[in-house]
């Protein structure tokens, strides 16, 4: 197949037609790691069988550079990255269909199956287009050291598109040390699928946070489960997002929520789902002179509670909750305000 080799560097499928399995219990250790790299570059990665192993040694894994890539860990096999003490922001990192027309794509599946970053930053389709899929029992880690402050971003730019698939008992952990972010949709598209018994784990999620992006999370099934530190949905006039909470799905924030903060927001909360908020829960925010759009329709004996207030449309925000169906329920363990003005101490950043 295609590999080009340049210094610690290696392009699987860098013009052409390439491929790397890694099996049968075999271990390769490789620098930075690219799949895909040119535009006519179409690179092929297999890391599969218990004990089967590729550690990327101080270097980064880059799936869909300018071509097409997949990379692929099944079957109890692991893949991880390592950094060292001195390394820049990139070291380390995960990133998956960058530029425009690259299009990447990382599967983990299966049990003990796992992949494992260590950057203080990992990337998907900032410009071009980007699938990660955690299923059966895989995990993958995004921060695996002590890292401060890291984020995970995903459709940086208003071409970007990037699409995270966790099912089927699969964990996606993105959590760090201190204000570790993740960007679900900075200025393009990104959907967050949690279904048959997917978990994942974020720290401080900013859904649809800039000007023309649009976010969708569905978690749906028994078992299908996001908890975040805390969760903005749409920071910006013209993004917008759609949160889909059903079929016994669960979302819980330990701290605040906000439904539209700015921008345009809705949530549907249907049939036994749970969503658990320990502060204020906010629909249809004001953030420095821009108001909100949010609405929340909970139904099908779903249940929200929150530790602190519930606020509905701040100041000049229109926000609105309706409530449908046999045992459903909403319980502020404080106060619940309807079009309230907050001091300044309230808007959220």
């Amino acid at each position: 197949g295609d590999v080009v080799v340049s210094g610690p560097t290696k392009s699987v499928g860098d013009t052409g037609v390439g491929s790397l399995t890694v099996d049968n219990g075999s271990n390769a250790v490789e620098g930075v790691l690219i799949f895909g790299n040119q535009a006519t570059g179409d690179g092929t990665d297999l890391v599969t069988g218990s004990g089967s192993s590729l550690e990327l040694n101080n270097g980064s894994l880059i799936v869909g550079n300018a071509g097409t890539g997949r990379f692929t860990v099944a079957d109890g096999a692991t893949a991880f990255t390592t950094r060292s003490p001195t390394a820049t922001d990139t070291e380390g990192a995960i990133s998956i269909g960058q530029p425009a027309g690259g299009f990447g794509e990382i599967i983990v599946t299966g049990a003990g199956s796992s992949l494992t970053g260590s950057a203080a930053n990992s990337w998907m389709g900032a410009s071009g287009e980007a699938i990660l899929t955690v299923e059966d029992n895989a995990t993958v880690v995004a921060f695996s050291q002590t890292i401060s402050n890291p984020f995970f971003r995903t459709a940086q730019n208003a071409d970007g598109k990037a699409t995270i698939n966790v099912r089927t008992g699969g964990l996606l952990d993105i959590t760090g040390i201190g204000n570790d972010v993740i960007h679900l949709a900075e200025r393009g598209q990104a959907t967050l699928n949690i279904e048959n018994g997917g978990r994942m784990l974020a720290g401080r999620m900013r859904v649809a946070q800039l000007s023309g992006s649009d976010a969708e999370i569905n978690i749906s099934g028994a078992g299908s489960s996001l908890d975040a530190d805390w969760l903005f949905a749409t920071q910006a006039d013209n993004s917008s997002a759609n949160i889909n909470v059903s079929d016994y799905g669960r979302l819980t924030v330990a701290s605040d929520m906000f439904v539209a903060q700015v921008g345009s927001g809705n949530m549907s909360i249907t049939n036994q789902a749970v969503v658990e908020i320990n502060r204020d829960w906010v629909v249809g925010g004001e953030f420095y002179g821009s108001q909100g759009n949010g609405s929340v329709s909970i139904s099908g004996g779903s249940t929200v509670t929150t530790g602190d207030d519930v606020y509905i449309g701040l100041e000049n925000a229109t926000g609105g909750i309706t409530l449908t169906g046999d045992g459903t329920g909403l319980s502020a363990n404080d106060r619940l305000f309807d079009r309230l003005r907050r001091n300044r101490r309230d808007r959220r950043s």
